[in-house]
């Protein structure tokens, strides 16, 4: 999913992952990500659900639109025109 955010053609996008504390890669993927323009992660100290992540990634937003692009949701976002 990172990967289709870095080829979006919008150049004022900007990606927000926030960590929850899964017990999975997401962190060491995120933060790595992050070291590229456009990508930002924040790390919550306890898995506190999908609306504090969110929530979260809201708080530090500074563009126009946004759209959570959760594995479920992806598709629905690519096929905007405004990201093309």
């Amino acid at each position: 999913m990172l990967r289709n955010c870095e080829a979006l053609n919008y150049s004022a996008f900007e990606v927000i992952t926030v960590v929850d504390k899964s017990p999975d890669q997401t962190e060491a993927i995120a933060e790595k990500w992050a070291k590229k323009p456009g990508f930002k992660v924040f790390v919550q100290d306890s898995n506190r659900g999908l609306s504090s992540a969110r929530n979260l990634g809201a708080r530090h937003a500074v563009g126009e639109i946004i759209a959570y692009l959760d594995a479920m949701l992806f598709r629905i976002v690519t096929g905007c025109d405004f990201l093309r």
